[in-house]
């Protein structure tokens, strides 16, 4: 371990601020991941909620579905339905989440890990 007798008082000094902004920025980020899960896990249900609920009216109502053939064709459905809901939750987070970070100038408040997360989001210097 380095001694604190080989560093002058103001290096010292901006080795505790460093410090002490760097847990900042720490803590920051952890809200911000925990916080932008939960807002993807929300995003992702109301997409596939609102698909499925589509995908019933059109079969019920535009289609007419009868009862022999309507439960191959539901199970088929939900389950193509189900990850095209996924894939377009992980683009509407990703976007959501660079809005967020650009709407509210986080990139200065957030570890460059978690900014770099999201790729298409330039870092100010």
């Amino acid at each position: 371990m380095i001694e604190n007798a080989d560093f002058s008082p103001e290096e010292l000094e901006r080795r505790k601020h460093d410090k002490i902004e760097y847990r900042k920025k720490q803590r920051a980020s952890n809200i911000f991941i925990l916080a932008s899960t939960l807002i993807q896990i929300i995003e992702t249900l109301i997409i596939l909620c609102l698909l499925l609920w589509s995908d019933l009216m059109i079969m019920f109502k535009v289609i007419k579905i009868n009862d022999e053939s309507g439960p191959t064709i539901l199970q088929l459905s939900f389950f193509i339905l189900f990850f095209v809901g996924l894939v377009l939750g992980f683009f509407a987070y990703k976007y959501t989440m660079k809005f967020i970070v650009t709407k509210f100038d986080l990139s200065g408040k957030l570890l460059d890990t978690t900014i770099e997360h999201y790729k298409f989001i330039k870092r100010k210097k």
